[in-house]
């Protein structure tokens, strides 16, 4: 059954074990990348989010009804670069003053 959700796009196949359980399992996955420049930096980031649900719902009055537990295999990441335009600008990282070519790029993830 497709679904959309906090974790994008995805699938889940839904099986029955009993007249009022089933088991789910399930994929879904977004990926979203952005730029954005200001006066001095340019910053690259990317977005990737996704997961695995491994589920067993209960339909205690045999209705759409359903107490749902279970777990969920997340894979979610986010990267960001940073990277200074001016090499002589200084940047100020913590309580510390740096050139941008000291710095370099920084990224994080």
């Amino acid at each position: 059954m497709p679904k959309a959700g906090t974790l994008g796009l995805g699938a889940d196949v839904v099986k029955r074990i009993v007249p009022n359980v089933n088991g789910r399992v399930g994929l879904s996955g977004l990926g979203i990348g952005v730029e954005i420049s200001d006066d001095n930096t340019d910053y690259d980031g990317d977005v990737n989010l996704g997961g695995i649900p491994l589920l067993v719902d209960f339909h205690p009055f045999f209705s759409s009804f359903r107490v749902t537990g279970g777990l969920v295999i997340n894979n979610n990441k986010i990267d960001v670069d940073a990277k200074g335009r001016d090499e002589d600008r200084t940047v100020r990282i913590g309580d510390r003053d740096f050139t941008v070519s000291d710095v370099g790029d920084i990224k994080g993830r």
